[in-house]
């Protein structure tokens, strides 16, 4: 992977780790997954039920692969960055690869307080439409 593909899965990484522990519960990682901005759906190739139990399962086989079926839940950076780095191949340009983890992972959303909206401050992001 380039250092472009890497630094993206980082970042995506270090979005989905709330708690800042440095492991993701797999449970957590299905819980963010956000099928219906995945471009197979958006394209019309898949439907979102489709799309969500295709990673489901490949990201659950993975990691059960890689952790030799031992039960382990937690999700290492190490393997989040290797099963993205099988999902590499995929994408042959950087822009495809950079909007499937920014779809599916929702990086592009900031978090916006209840009463804030976008404008009201100058560290207030807007939000996207499905807000």
């Amino acid at each position: 992977m380039n250092p472009l593909r890497k630094r993206l899965v980082n970042e995506a990484f270090e979005k989905l780790d709330a708690n800042g522990n440095g492991v993701l519960e797999l449970e957590e990682v299905k819980d963010k997954f956000d099928a219906t901005r995945h471009p197979d759906v958006i394209s019309g190739l898949r439907n979102v039920e489709q799309c969500r139990f295709g990673f489901f399962e490949m990201f659950t086989s993975f990691h059960n692969a890689n952790n030799n079926f031992s039960g382990d839940k937690a999700v290492t950076r190490t393997a989040f960055m290797e099963y993205h780095q099988f999902m590499n191949d995929s994408f042959e340009r950087d822009v495809e690869f950079k909007n499937f983890l920014v779809g599916v992972w929702n990086m592009d959303l900031v978090s916006v307080g209840e009463r804030e909206y976008a404008g009201s401050h100058p560290n207030v992001r807007g939000k996207n439409s499905r807000e």
